[in-house]
């Protein structure tokens, strides 16, 4: 679809609940006043590389679906307003090296799915607030091989640990951790809790840039 932008008279449709731009492969600008959204979306907008900042105004949104999108490199920083978020598809968003730190806010999210996110580097801290999470397709943390004395990467932003993982017990489906180097410690190993994902039917660990 050619599509590159928007018609403006459609931020004037205020009970609109659900907008699907899947496959609008030119889409290069969104309207952010359409403040009644329920459902957003935007699979395959490969033109996409970041999202507006004034998407944090869809304070009703519930789903977000960006899968697809593989050339968007971050999320806004503000999406943490977005209190109603209950699933966030982000399968294949291939150049998504990072997620907003304050992702932990979103107490209401059941689904975060990360498959094909190659480039992510690491999880936001406080990820483990979002106990109410069913599906997690990946979570990446830092190993032993990296620096562990400073908490925050190269670009000042906090990571998380494997201990956030401790208290996301409602996990099923499929998991797979990637940890670049070793385990941290063995302590932080146990505060995950593996043994108390007793729903999750698949679990893969996996060791990459380490010695």
């Amino acid at each position: 679809v050619r599509l590159q932008e928007l018609p403006r008279g459609l931020s004037k449709l205020q009970n609109l609940l659900e907008l699907n731009l899947s496959d609008c492969s030119k889409l290069q600008k969104l309207p952010t006043d359409m403040t009644s959204l329920l459902s957003l979306t935007l699979s395959y907008c490969v033109r996409l590389q970041e999202l507006p900042r004034g998407l944090s105004k869809l304070r009703n949104l519930l789903e977000l679906r960006l899968g697809g999108c593989s050339n968007l490199q971050k999320l806004p920083p503000d999406m943490s307003k977005w209190t109603e978020l209950r699933t966030l598809n982000l399968n294949y968003c291939e150049n998504l090296q990072e997620l907003p730190r304050d992702m932990s806010k979103l107490v209401k999210l059941r689904e975060l799915r990360l498959f094909g996110c190659s480039k992510l580097r690491h999880m936001p801290v406080g990820l483990g607030n979002c106990t109410g999470l069913q599906t997690l397709s990946l979570f990446v943390a830092e190993g032993r091989s990296l620096s562990r004395t400073n908490p925050s990467d190269s670009d000042g932003c906090e990571v998380g640990a494997l201990a956030d993982l401790g208290r996301l017990n409602n996990l099923k489906g499929e998991l797979r951790i990637k940890v670049d180097g070793e385990w941290s410690s063995e302590s932080e190993a146990r505060a995950a809790n593996l043994q108390g994902k007793q729903k999750l039917t698949e679990l893969k660990i996996e060791f990459v840039g380490g010695s």
